[in-house]
């Protein structure tokens, strides 16, 4: 790398590491990312959904529980690796002149996935940055240096250690060996790098088959839309964690008395593959695809159309055998998730490990375009910047709009709970992160069977209660968005509350049940509309 390109690339290096600061300090902390902070307090091998490096990532959290810059700390070092590993890649891969370069990483930082991902405390976080260790350590091998590749079994093993997805890298891998270096075969360094990538996860291997499997039994079924078995590897000792049983729900959005309102209905599944719902799925992942690179598009698309019309260029300095390896890594992901969406519903981080390939072998061609290039990333982040200050400063939205639903109203809903007297209890484990992660002193847990399970559940520390300690405490709350407890064995709800999160003026409870006609307190909209009951102990109740 020559000294010209070495200080543009750490000038870039340097505006991306400050613009993730600035959003890390500009967007609240999201639900997900309270979960897995959570994970942080209890370091292990494993937890319900996902392997432990989330966990790991997230520790920084603990240096100042509750400030956004230290709970993403881990994230943003670990998204800083991914740049480097990306400009060695680019490297390795002959892409040494300046424009190429600079248009590689461009695309590769800029794009609105990479954006958004490169602050939150997420699993895809260290994946991603796994996936670029592999492919630099793979190019390397592949450029002649064959030792690499334990290095790229190591960052493989660390990416199974992230998320499970991690392993379409093993098709890339043996394609790019037994397409381009064959001979590798014949040497230790392949089958060393495979090894220590299973050595890295035998601890993880062993975790699983101590605690049932739960994580990869959760995944396949989450990946598959299926039904996960509540009853696997729960540590609950209340005897309701199984709907249907002698717990009653009342599922209503006022719960007004005297209302009568049925729980919704379950949908059937056709027999027969409905062959609008399958073109709409993979439209939808299509159209993912191609939002995730925002107005880099452009760049792209003026180079794919040069490709189409024949216009000659500068010739391709790529190495072959890295062209092909970055070519498999960008097909793999998207081609199995196209088949996949034949099935299920893509959720859109699933295939962006694509990006990684696709940028480098876009780079070339954008790099003839740099101006427009660098006016297309500055745009993107300028979309970003804009949807992080729009997350503290709303203009206006419903309970429909994600950004808002996952930024909003928990810290005055955590603050309000704090004045209740006695154990508190949530349906869903990301409003149990949200409330624990403001409010740590409430402990508040999470009701079995009302949702899915969640490592609140599994974990025997955070699920502590049982009927007699109840009682002993006199009840305990609810706080739930869906359904409420209406006829609970030995147990009455004696006072509710409804709490609403408003645009404008925050939050604002009222007594539920206080009146027939229900009068909502919202002047505009609401982000957020919680239910909050009590229930306490029926005198003599056994």
């Amino acid at each position: 790398m020559s000294q010209s390109l070495r200080a543009h690339t750490l000038t870039l290096f340097t505006i991306v590491v400050v613009l993730r600061l600035a959003l890390a300090a500009l967007v609240p902390i999201i639900q997900d990312e309270t979960y897995y902070l959570a994970w942080s307090t209890v370091p292990d091998w494993g937890y319900f959904d996902h392997p432990p490096a989330v966990a790991w990532i997230g520790a920084t959290a603990m240096l100042s529980w509750g400030s956004l810059l230290t709970g993403r700390l881990g994230t943003m070092v670990v998204a800083a690796l991914a740049f480097v590993f990306v400009s060695g890649l680019l490297v390795h891969a002959g892409i040494r002149e300046r424009s190429a370069h600079l248009a590689g990483l461009l695309l590769f930082n800029f794009n609105l996935f990479a954006l958004g991902v490169g602050i939150f405390t997420t699993p895809d976080v260290a994946l991603i940055t796994a996936w670029c260790a592999a492919l630099h350590e793979a190019a390397a091998a592949l450029a002649g240096r064959r030792r690499r590749w334990i290095g790229a079994g190591i960052a493989v093993g660390l990416g199974l250690l992230s998320k499970y997805t991690m392993v379409l890298i093993g098709p890339v891998l043996l394609w790019a060996l037994w397409r381009m270096d064959r001979q590798a075969l014949r040497t230790p360094w392949p089958w060393l790098g495979g090894v220590l990538a299973v050595g890295i996860l035998v601890p993880h291997l062993v975790w699983n088959a101590n605690n049932q499997w739960v994580p990869v039994r959760f995944q396949l079924t989450h990946g598959f839309q299926g039904e996960f078995d509540r009853s696997i590897g729960m540590a609950t000792r209340l005897p309701w964690a199984q709907p249907p049983g002698e717990v009653e729900l009342l599922y209503s959005r006022w719960f007004l008395p005297g209302a009568t309102v049925k729980p919704p209905a379950a949908s059937a599944q056709s027999e027969t593959t409905d062959v609008l719902a399958v073109l709409q799925q993979t439209a939808q992942y299509f159209g993912w695809v191609l939002v995730f690179w925002g107005a880099l598009l452009v760049p792209m698309a003026q180079a794919a159309l040069g490709v189409l019309r024949r216009r000659p260029r500068a010739p391709d300095s790529t190495n072959p055998a890295v062209r092909s390896l970055l070519m498999a890594s960008a097909i793999v992901p998207l081609a199995f998730f196209a088949i996949a969406s034949l099935w299920i519903s893509i959720e859109p981080n699933w295939m962006a490990l694509y990006i990684v390939g696709a940028a480098a072998l876009f780079a070339a061609s954008c790099g003839e375009r740099l101006r427009v290039t660098i006016i297309c990333a500055v745009v993107n982040a300028a979309l970003v910047l804009s949807a992080a200050a729009y997350t503290r400063v709303p203009l206006g939205a419903g309970s429909n709009n994600r950004m808002l639903r996952e930024t909003r109203g928990y810290h005055e809903l955590a603050l309000w709970l704090g004045a209740l007297k006695g154990p508190i209890f949530a349906d869903r484990h990301q409003l149990i992160a949200e409330l624990n992660y403001h409010a740590p002193q409430l402990r508040v847990r999470q009701w079995p069977g009302l949702l899915r399970p969640s490592e609140y559940l599994r974990r025997a520390a955070w699920a502590p209660d049982t009927v007699e300690s109840l009682r002993a405490a006199g009840g305990f709350w609810v706080v739930t968005r869906k359904a409420i407890l209406r006829r609970l064995p030995g147990f009455q709800p004696v006072e509710a509350f409804a709490a609403h999160d408003c645009l404008g003026t925050g939050l604002v409870t009222v007594r539920a049940f206080s009146t027939a006609k229900f009068q909502k307190p919202c002047p505009g909209h609401a982000v957020h509309e919680w239910i909050v009951v009590r229930y306490n102990p029926v005198p003599g109740a056994g």
